[in-house]
């Protein structure tokens, strides 16, 4: 039995968004259907439009920070069941990559596509969801590992959020700079990613939090470590000054790592955020500042590079 559904559809690089009807098969073995009720919009669904959806072909099904309620599941899916409220992750550790198979997870590359359930009404063309999910949808259809259960008492508008644009910036202070109790943190850049990663480093005990816009790499002290998170333009380079000066890295042996989504396992991280959140500890409500229909993504990718807003909401009828 075909599923419908509506979703935003970009046909190519560089193309308009359209909201087109789409039919959706039931999940196979191991995916589950979702009905979604928020999804953020987030810089990376834009960044998608303007350069690829990091490899997998268009027509492209928009969205990656979604939360919703299981409507099916596929032969095999013991967890989430049918009825529980879920947020969607594209950063679950494949498990077969480099990375999965020597036991670090958290450096996944994540290969995983989107199981091909979901296509283009009007002409049956087969949709591949930014980053796997494809959550600005009325419904998608995606692996089970990657529906994580939220508590029934968080709200999934805010919830949303913890699918990308929250746990990359808490993760990138606790999980890949692996703030400590006591440290100084500067966070450069105060976008929704920029907030997160200073509720992160609070979180884990930073003593002081400065939020500023400037050069990492000249800012920090000695053995201090400056994270990348955001996705860069192409082409992006970086040029470190490596000896011969007060601020070189080599003698003041400088760390700079990149994050991939704030390197998450989801299953483990989802959880223990929703807790911080109901704990009153990470604020999730505040991070959306406003709420929007499907067919205002136009007006919330504007007020978005114009920085009107830490994050906009797309809600689905209930």
């Amino acid at each position: 039995m075909t599923r419908g559904a509506l979703g935003a559809v970009v046909d190519a690089i560089g193309s308009e968004v359209r909201i087109e009807d789409l039919d959706l098969d039931a999940p196979e073995a191991g995916e589950v259907l979702v009905r979604l009720v928020a999804s953020g919009v987030c810089h990376s669904d834009l960044w998608a439009i303007g350069n690829g959806n990091w490899g997998a072909p268009f027509p492209m099904l928009l969205g990656h920070e979604g939360a919703g309620v299981v409507e099916e599941v596929g032969d095999g899916v013991d967890t989430p069941r049918v009825g529980e409220r879920v947020v969607l992750a594209w950063a679950v550790p494949c498990g077969s990559c480099g990375p999965c198979l020597r036991g670090v997870p958290r450096r996944c590359s994540h290969a995983w596509l989107q199981p091909p359930r979901v296509r283009r009404a009007r002409d049956a063309a087969p949709l591949a969801g930014t980053l796997s999910l494809g959550t600005l949808a009325t419904r998608t259809v995606v692996h089970a590992a990657q529906a994580i259960p939220m508590p029934p008492e968080l709200p999934l508008r805010s919830a949303c959020l913890l699918g990308c644009g929250v746990s990359t910036g808490v993760g990138a202070a606790i999980q890949t700079a692996k703030v400590w109790p006591g440290a100084r943190v500067a966070v450069i850049g105060l976008g929704g990613i920029g907030l997160a990663a200073l509720q992160g480093a609070r979180i884990a005990g930073a003593e002081r939090l400065i939020a500023v816009v400037a050069q990492a790499g000249a800012m920090l002290d000695y053995a201090g470590v400056a994270v990348a998170i955001g996705v860069p333009p192409i082409p992006a380079e970086v040029t470190l000054s490596w000896n011969g000066t007060d601020n070189a890295a080599y003698p003041r042996k400088t760390s700079l790592l990149i994050t991939d989504g704030g390197d998450p396992i989801p299953a483990e991280d989802f959880p223990e955020m929703a807790r911080w959140a109901l704990e009153g500890r990470l604020d999730l409500d505040g991070m959306v500042t406003r709420e929007l229909r499907l067919d205002e993504l136009d007006e919330a990718f504007r007020a978005m590079l114009a920085g009107e807003v830490i994050r906009s909401v797309v809600v689905f009828d209930p």
